[in-house]
């Protein structure tokens, strides 16, 4: 799997060795139908899984030989700890559009691993021990579609984070945004403050998931084009519609876990917001008590008779209005 090269220098009188570990890089017969997440995507492609792969940021990365080196579609390292990818990558692997680097304990992730990136679509980073999304981070992955940093410990992201920078500039009009950037999933991190810029300047982005964070909701923070948010448990108190105005194309919201302290449906969602947004479906568990609930039901029928709340199955054997959860006055007061 790998083997040790050895260094002689001779400092002040005294021999020391040094040694650094390499590891060599060969792909394995992994049956990609185990990661259900990205089995779809890669299913009708030439793969190359690296498996068994243990490496800190002293190991050197090796690369076997392969005639099939530039026809790998889909790239992915299984059942290994690695504190940081090769960041000659994608310059070894330059069509690749899948990377599966999730689960590895990754600690950082270089912003030179995609200078190379320009075919990458899909990234799964999820599962590691990250940080830190530095500016510029994705300099050079063009075509970027998806990113899943969930299940992290990302406590920062740089406003120019998921900024597109181009080696060469294409034309002297060239956006200097990512175009093309649809999905980011940070999930199960622990960010609190976002710049208002890291999203805003996003014009494709279409799903966005923070749940299980701790955010403070800025006005204005997400782009026109949000189809669907998840600001699920993250201790909005104060929330309102009105913090989503700039995002008028929203259609699903989910707000679950969210214990609100001002509960008034017209604060909440005020009926003018409804005539300028699309939202048609939400998730509002455990965030009143049955009393409000039931209120800003009847307010959703009033106003709108097509929104839809979605039913918790999950916590069905709780109080609840139609499936969606909510707290009893009395039990509240008790507490």
């Amino acid at each position: 799997m790998g083997f040790i090269y050895k260094f002689i220098c001779v400092i002040s009188g005294f021999i020391t060795i040094a040694s650094t570990a390499t590891v060599d890089l060969r792909c394995s017969n992994f049956d990609v139908t185990r990661l259900s997440e990205i089995s779809y995507q890669c299913g009708k492609e030439l793969t190359c899984f690296f498996e068994n792969v243990h490496a800190d940021n002293e190991t050197q990365f090796v690369y076997a030989a392969d005639r099939y080196v530039l026809s790998y579609k889909c790239l992915g390292f299984v059942n290994s700890t690695i504190d940081q990818l090769p960041v000659d990558l994608f310059r070894r692997y330059a069509n690749v559009e899948i990377l599966y680097a999730a689960n590895l304990g990754l600690k950082s992730v270089s912003r030179s691993l995609f200078e190379s990136a320009g075919k990458l679509v899909d990234l799964h980073l999820e599962g590691n021990n990250i940080t830190e999304l530095e500016n510029f981070l994705f300099y050079g992955a063009l075509n970027l579609r998806r990113v899943i940093l969930s299940n992290n410990k990302i406590t920062s992201i740089g406003k120019d984070a998921f900024k597109k920078m181009t080696v060469k500039p294409v034309t002297l009009y060239d956006n200097t945004f990512q175009q093309k950037l649809e999905e980011i999933d940070l999930a199960n991190n622990k960010l609190t403050d976002i710049h208002h810029d890291v999203f805003v300047q996003l014009n494709s982005l279409i799903i966005l998931n923070l749940q299980r964070n701790n955010i403070r909701l800025k006005y204005g923070q997400f782009p026109l084009t949000l189809k669907r948010l998840d600001l699920s448990y993250n201790q909005l108190k104060d929330f309102t519609m009105k913090q989503l105005l700039s995002s008028q194309l929203l259609e699903e919201l989910k707000l679950n876990g969210n214990f609100f302290e001002n509960a008034k449906a017209e604060f909440i969602f005020p009926e003018a917001i409804f005539q300028l947004m699309h939202v048609y479906r939400f998730e509002l568990s455990d965030c009143f008590n049955c009393m409000e609930l039931a209120d800003i039901l009847i307010h959703f029928k009033r106003i709108n008779r097509n929104i839809i709340v979605q039913f918790d199955n999950e916590r069905m054997n709780s109080s609840n209005i139609f499936g969606i959860s909510c707290v009893d006055a009395n039990d509240m007061n008790q507490n």
